[in-house]
């Protein structure tokens, strides 16, 4: 199954920054997009309304659980799809004028130079995409390596040409599918750990 977390809009005090994650699995898309704003930032705004501008464009997306802390508000937002109607309507079609999401024999994920984002979200002050995948990644133009992101910085001085590319094989990464099969066994183990002081409760009690 493909997945594509497409997460985070942290909004500051003077704007705001993204912070998109995408992860591709087999074939299907999966977005999740968490839009947080300071409540500095939001004091002399309008919340429902600031939300509501954001979201135009972007109907077929779920509205989830909105979470508030001491100094900030989020909401999230969350769309699947497949590999042939992803590029309908996601972020990152809004922000270039074209997005390629190809499945075949590997995943090729390409997008025109200009990122244009900045221009419809005014208070947008920088843009970090974090993608990953249970396959390796055979080529990018990515800026860095965080664990097992690829990410591109995106910000006002280098939007005009900032495109987004990287393809990945049909070969499982290694680092991916220990993670995978670390957390499986964490589970299996957490239920094993259940079961048994279930039984130990129970005999106890008699």
């Amino acid at each position: 199954m493909k997945k594509l977390y497409l997460i985070i809009l942290l909004l500051l005090i003077t704007g705001c920054t993204a912070n998109i994650e995408i992860e591709f699995s087999r074939d299907e898309v999966k977005e999740t997009l968490l839009i947080t704003g300071t409540k500095e930032y939001l004091k002399d705004k309008d919340l429902t309304s600031e939300f509501a501008n954001f979201e135009k464009g972007f109907e077929n997306y779920s509205k989830n659980l909105i979470y508030t802390s001491n100094s900030a508000i989020s909401k999230e937002y969350t769309y699947t799809n497949d590999y042939d109607n992803y590029e309908l309507m996601t972020f990152l079609t809004k922000c270039y004028d074209n997005v390629s999401v190809a499945r075949r024999q590997e995943i090729v994920v390409s997008t025109t130079k200009e990122f244009k984002c900045f221009d419809m979200y005014p208070d947008l002050e920088e843009v970090k995409i974090r993608i990953k995948s249970m396959y390796k990644a055979k080529n990018n133009n990515s800026d860095k390596r965080e664990g097992k992101y690829y990410v591109w910085v995106i910000n006002k001085d280098n939007y005009m040409d900032k495109p987004i590319n990287i393809t990945f094989s049909n070969e499982y990464d290694k680092a991916s599918a220990s993670s995978y099969t670390i957390y499986i066994i964490l589970g299996i183990a957490v239920v094993i750990l259940f079961i048994v002081l279930k039984k130990i409760r129970k005999a106890n009690s008699v």
